[in-house]
């Protein structure tokens, strides 16, 4: 069973610095996009069939934009200094059988930057990019059982405490005005322009710990020489919260007019802001993936099946619905409000990978589809997206340049990243990137809300 002490203990971690600035053209006007210094330590030690593994940030955010929960510190949106344990686990290996518990990453699927099968670990949505796995996806406390042959191996998970993607709600975020509106123009309903009252992390009703609030992953994997499989399947909750609507009134006064020239004033509740609010519904997936060579080409496939998944309805529709039984009733509250649908999903990918020398080529093309009526929805039956990725090496690997992007389809919205990188040494690397956005030709697509936050950063990082 091994010895009481750790026979092996290694200490490692990166520090990494990014300061960026937005172009002139965009909404910052050339105003400072990020400035962070953030060091990742970690702690390996492992004795006999035992080990441990401790991963953590401690981040120096001085703009003070991804602090909306408890991640990365307060919720004033200032200068801080704060930290993240994202990983923190112990491994038992019994040879064909092995468990892990505590906080783990947990990467499910095949497909590059879409989401088909990877959804057991929660997105850190503070700002647009990550700098690795660790800085974009958020650990989950869960038990993790495999059992594994020569070919075969199943991971089941069960995680007790469920964990949400973590939104940009800082007052000071630039993606907080992207997902939270200052106002709602209500003119054609005669309201004329209402305030979208603040919304943060108080707004969000998150499950409660307990027993029956607990999700469960599968994973069956194998591989051959001639090409590697997964199945998968999940239920638990949707990472991301569902928006509800809410309109408040103030009490106010109207000059009813009783007769020719006389008017009696009338008490009555009077629109006066929007409320929004937020909780989380359960799921389930099924899902499955492949890698296959041929030659030097690697194709990747990845699908998957959500049965009855809940999708919120619009802004428009919650609206509409409230203001019809405030015509009739003169109130907002107690209004039967249908704020989410049920809809069969399916989605998938398919990728290929090419290595020729120091040139490596990637792209993928991704889909997903909503079956039914969806003309409540904000969005479309079908949502298609491609993406690729250009990338070269020289000098003995120590420069890499590079350029990837997503498209939308049929707004053509898009996200272009160029990058360039260079190894001073084995420890220190310096980088640099810009994000690219573009509207397309509907202005109605996912990425042409960022529009105007296209940004150019700097960053140093260094290995120890």
């Amino acid at each position: 069973m091994g010895c009481s002490v750790f026979a092996e203990t290694d200490i490692s971690g990166k520090l990494d610095t990014n300061l960026g600035t937005y172009f002139p053209w965009s909404e910052g006007g050339a105003d400072l996009s990020a400035a962070e210094v953030c060091v990742r330590p970690a702690i390996d030690s492992y004795w006999g069939s035992h080990s441990l593994f401790i991963n953590g940030s401690i981040v120096f955010d001085a703009l003070g934009t991804r602090n909306s929960r408890n991640v990365y510190g307060d919720t004033t949106g200032t200068p801080c200094l704060g930290t993240r344990l994202n990983e923190a686990y112990y491994d038992y290996n019994g040879g064909w059988w092995a468990f892990r518990a505590g906080r783990q990453i947990v990467q499910w699927g095949a497909a590059d930057n879409f989401t088909v099968t990877n959804v057991i670990c929660p997105d850190d949505k503070t700002r647009l990019s990550g700098n690795d796995i660790s800085d974009s996806k958020l650990g989950i406390d869960a038990f993790r059982f495999s059992v594994n042959s020569n070919y075969i191996i199943a991971d089941a998970y069960w995680v007790p405490r469920f964990t949400p993607a973590e939104l940009p709600l800082a007052k000071n975020n630039p993606l907080y005005r992207k997902i939270v509106p200052q106002n709602a123009d209500l003119t054609k309903a005669g309201l004329g322009v209402l305030k979208i009252n603040d919304f943060g992390c108080n707004d969000l009703t998150a499950p409660k710990f307990s027993l029956k609030n607990g999700e469960y992953g599968l994973r069956v994997s194998s591989f051959f020489s001639f090409a590697d499989f997964s199945l998968y399947g999940f239920y638990g909750w949707d990472d991301d919260p569902f928006i509800g609507y809410d309109v408040e009134t103030v009490p106010d006064v109207m000059n009813y007019e009783a007769a020719p020239g006389v008017f009696i004033p009338v008490p009555y509740n009077r629109p006066a802001s929007i409320r929004l609010s937020g909780n989380y519904k359960r799921f389930g997936m099924i899902g499955a993936d492949s890698s296959i060579p041929v030659g030097p080409v690697t194709v990747r496939l990845e699908g998957a099946f959500y049965p009855q998944r809940y999708f919120a309805r619009s802004a428009e529709s919650q609206m509409t619905q409230i203001f019809d039984y405030y015509k009739s009733s003169r109130k907002t509250e107690g209004a039967d409000v249908t704020r989410t649908e049920r809809h069969n999903q399916a989605a998938g990918v398919i990728g290929i990978d090419w290595m020729a020398g120091d040139l490596t080529v990637s792209a993928q093309y991704y889909a997903d589809y909503v079956f039914g009526d969806v003309k409540n929805l904000e969005r479309e039956n079908l949502n298609q997206q491609i993406s690729f990725n250009l990338s070269f090496s020289a000098l003995d690997g120590n420069l890499e340049a590079g350029i990837s992007g997503i498209v939308e389809f049929p707004s053509f919205d898009s996200a272009i990243i160029p990058s360039v990188s260079y190894s001073v040494s084995d420890e220190l690397t310096v980088k640099a990137s810009a994000m690219l956005f573009n509207r397309g030709v509907k202005d109605t697509g996912s990425y042409s809300r960022y529009k105007d936050l296209s940004s150019f950063n700097l960053g140093l990082s260094y290995s120890f």
